[in-house]
């Protein structure tokens, strides 16, 4: 009877294989692409204002208007042929009746707009959203203290009255 020991020596040494093996390297790069891609939609999904190609489909000169919950809105700035400065503006803000005009008072982002005749309907703040001093795409509104489940109307004005642009919201209920 052999014992365990011989029949080990009497056996060739185990080849180890070196063929390269990937299957760790693929477990990897897939570990690090999904944690990649959940962190980017994380962040793609928690951003809270659309891209401005995502909204502005009018002509040059043209707004969107969005009631953001209900006292509130967003009045989006689309492209302009030529970048106009804010103070060759006015915005007229109405409901079914009553209106107010509004004036930019100057060209700085987080100006709220002066009620230069009419009534006050809200409370209007302009974002410049490159702080460039011009109205250009992205640039917004931001329309406070309305009234829930109303119709407004909101006009983009040159400052000699023309009209670029008009466009409705409405507030939803509270």
């Amino acid at each position: 009877m052999r014992d365990s020991t011989t029949d080990e020596l009497d056996r060739p040494p185990r080849q180890i294989s070196r063929k390269p093996y990937f299957g760790n390297l693929v477990a990897t790069i897939s570990f690090f692409a999904i944690v990649i891609a959940s962190v980017w939609l994380f962040f793609s999904l928690s951003q809270s204002e659309p891209e401005p190609r995502d909204y502005c489909l009018g002509h040059a000169g043209s707004i969107d208007a969005k009631a953001t919950g209900p006292t509130s809105a967003t009045v989006y700035f689309c492209k302009f042929s030529r970048e106009p400065s804010p103070v060759n503006l006015k915005i007229v803000l109405q409901t079914e009746t009553s209106s107010g005009n509004y004036i930019f008072p100057s060209n700085e982002t987080g100006t709220n707009l002066v009620l230069e005749f009419g009534h006050d309907l809200g409370t209007i703040e302009y974002v410049d959203l490159d702080n460039d001093e011009k109205v250009d795409l992205g640039d917004r509104l931001l329309v406070t203290d309305l009234i829930p489940g109303s119709r407004y109307s909101i006009k983009l004005l040159w400052k000699d009255g023309s009209t670029l642009d008009s466009e409705d919201f409405f507030t939803p209920h509270s």
